[in-house]
């Protein structure tokens, strides 16, 4: 090997050698900082790495929780039982029944006021449930308190025990830090309208309403989504009726889309 190098310096210029030594010097130091920036950016992402794994941990460990949170409820409030599988009550098959209500709420306003809710006349029902349609009028035309309401003295009482129901059940999630506080949302804007829309009998009783509308800056097309969604949770109701064999509710429930659909307002006119 020594002998190589000794041929190859004697036939190559000193010159030359020290060029090429040079070049090797800084071929190599350009090289080593890429390099080292490759290692650093290496260990950033490495680093990154296990942040997020950490993270997912994390998550994992929450959604977790928050499940065993929630099955926890659901069994205090009997909406399921929890022996070696987790089955439905009666409660907890109403409850995944109801989608345009607060289910849980419902569910258990249901149960407990049965006799009540079937005592009530066909457009009384309509507008208990009118009180989740998402109708939005301005904070001038806005009705904060349903005591005003020019609607029959049941129909006020047993909102306010829908309301305690709801607050029962808002109370519950917030400590369970699993709540959506919109699901929980109810107004009272267009239940005396839907009130007297249910007892107008014809035509120009109609659109004495649409007037109304108009004057409270409703438009008209959100009350027609509006009464759609109180045949919406009707239909729910009745699935429930059907559930619970109550036969004295389905034959009411069964009588509001004829007091509702009419005029303009048809399961045709959704895109009014």
């Amino acid at each position: 090997m020594n002998n190589s190098v000794s041929t190859f310096n004697q036939y190559v210029p000193q010159s030359v050698i020290k060029k090429y030594k040079k070049t090797v010097k800084k071929w190599g130091e350009k090289n080593l900082e890429r390099d080292s920036k490759i290692i650093i950016n290496y260990k950033k992402l490495e680093n990154e790495v296990m942040k997020i794994n950490e993270s997912i941990i994390k998550d994992n460990n929450y959604f977790k929780n928050d499940v065993c949170n929630q099955l926890d409820m659901l069994e205090k409030n009997m909406f399921v039982e929890k022996d070696i599988n987790i089955t439905l009550t009666t409660k907890g098959i109403i409850s995944s029944i109801i989608q345009e209500m607060p289910c849980l709420s419902i569910s258990e306003y249901i149960l407990e006021n049965i006799d009540t809710i079937t005592s009530l006349s066909p457009t009384e029902i309509s507008v208990l449930l009118s009180i989740f349609t998402n109708i939005r009028v301005s904070d001038e035309n806005k009705v904060y308190n349903h005591e005003t309401l020019n609607i029959p003295y049941s129909c006020k009482k047993e909102i306010d025990s829908i309301k305690t129901y709801i607050n029962k059940y808002l109370d519950i999630e917030v400590f369970y830090c699993s709540c959506l506080a919109k699901n929980y949302e109810i107004q009272f804007n267009v239940c005396e309208i839907v009130y007297k829309w249910c007892n107008a009998s014809n035509e120009n009783e109609c659109s004495k309403i649409f007037q109304e509308l108009e004057y409270w800056g409703i438009f008209l097309g959100d009350f027609v989504k509006a009464i759609l969604k109180i045949n919406n949770m009707v239909n729910e109701l009745e699935k429930v009726a059907e559930l619970t064999e109550n036969v004295k509710l389905l034959s009411l429930l069964q009588q509001i889309p004829k007091l509702t659909l009419k005029s303009v307002v048809t399961n045709n006119s959704l895109y009014l």
